[in-house]
């Protein structure tokens, strides 16, 4: 029995030993490089433009929603890459992926709106843009809102560069 309280004893220690030394290869970095925490005051945090919540948005203020996330598209495609954190995701992206976000949202809690929001999805995915992350994601929800909707699922025929589409492949499956 005294066996097994040594055993416990050197395993929390040895534990705690390589929780506070890191070893050669742990780097203990702050999770915002200080390039990135320089550069980030020249991000620009603005507002919805639009309800939060979408239950009560009309035609016109979806209309203003995807505006406004074509806009954020091209002004994360012409970004300064030094924004962006190396070993991090790309911060760039932040405004496109929340107002994505808000347009799923918005189809969601109002079926009313899946036709132009189908329409976005298209326009999205087969936009001249370099942002192919950006477009699979919108492709891989154009797919869906199609099925979910009963609509034509022509997105197998749309013309978008075969990398977008392999990226799509590798996306988590949308839900509801």
């Amino acid at each position: 029995m005294k066996y097994f309280y040594l055993a416990a004893f050197c395993g929390v220690f040895l534990a705690l030993i390589f929780e506070f030394v890191p070893g050669p290869a742990v780097s203990r970095r702050s999770p915002i490089s200080p390039q990135f925490a320089e550069t980030t005051e020249h991000l620009e945090v603005t507002a919805p433009t639009v309800p939060v919540h979408s239950d009560d948005m009309d035609h016109s203020q979806f209309s203003a929603l995807e505006t406004d996330a074509f806009e954020k598209i091209e002004r994360a495609e012409h970004a300064d890459p030094a924004l962006n954190d190396p070993e991090g995701p790309p911060r760039t992206l932040f405004p496109v992926t929340a107002v994505l976000g808000r347009i799923a949202v918005a189809l969601r809690e109002n079926p009313a709106l899946v036709p132009e929001g189908i329409a976005f999805y298209r326009r999205c995915a087969t936009q001249d843009s370099d942002l192919f992350s950006v477009r699979a994601v919108c492709l891989r929800d154009l797919k869906y809102w199609e099925n979910r909707s009963g609509a034509a699922d022509d997105s197998d025929s749309l013309n978008v560069p075969p990398d977008v589409s392999r990226i799509v492949g590798l996306l988590p499956a949308a839900r509801d």
